[in-house]
């Protein structure tokens, strides 16, 4: 048991230690109240929250075991603050140069240039090609986010690229002021 957990990744390994300390403080209040104030209702409430709880958190080790979640790592290019929402848009570049566009919410703190992992639990039943990740993202299904170290190298080609990317919006700028 020891050495599947320490074979799992820090995120997720808090995310569920996390999981069972919110369930088993669910039950501490309830049995708290029960004794101080005699209330079956809380004590009830409480002990329904604990149970899913645990139900969550045997789900959480069964998808970390079975390695049923999805990476997504790359270098974040991008972060815009949505107004009136509880989220960020982050752009991700990975090793290929493929970008990603993820929602992720406010509690995470990102910084351009820093090479993260995210991770996604799998959905099960029947998707398009191409459209896990945006389901995911659709259902929340955002396990944890790892910041990794970054190569010098890979930060200046990161800043190269961004360059290029500038001078390409400043060019298309100019030639619309061209044209208009």
């Amino acid at each position: 048991m020891r050495a599947a957990l320490s074979a799992w990744p820090p995120p997720l390994l808090r995310r569920w230690v996390l999981t069972i300390a919110a369930g088993v403080g669910f039950l501490l209040v309830g049995v708290a109240v029960w004794l101080a104030a005699g209330d079956r209702t809380m004590l009830i409430l409480s002990s329904t929250a604990f149970l899913l709880a645990l139900v969550r958190a045997v789900l959480l080790f069964r998808c970390f075991t079975l390695e049923d979640y999805a990476v997504v790592e790359g270098v974040c290019i991008q972060v815009t603050v949505l107004p009136l929402q509880k989220c960020r848009k982050v752009r991700l570049l990975d090793e290929e140069d493929h970008e990603h566009s993820l929602l992720v919410g406010k509690q995470y703190r990102l910084r351009v240039g820093v090479r993260y992992r995210f991770y996604f639990q799998r959905q099960s039943g029947a998707q398009l090609p191409g459209t896990w990740l945006a389901s995911s993202l659709a259902a929340g299904e955002l396990l944890g986010v790892r910041k990794k170290a970054i190569n010098r190298l890979d930060f200046w080609g990161l800043r190269s690229w961004v360059r290029q990317k500038k001078r390409k919006k400043r060019r298309n700028r100019e030639l619309r002021r061209l044209f208009i």
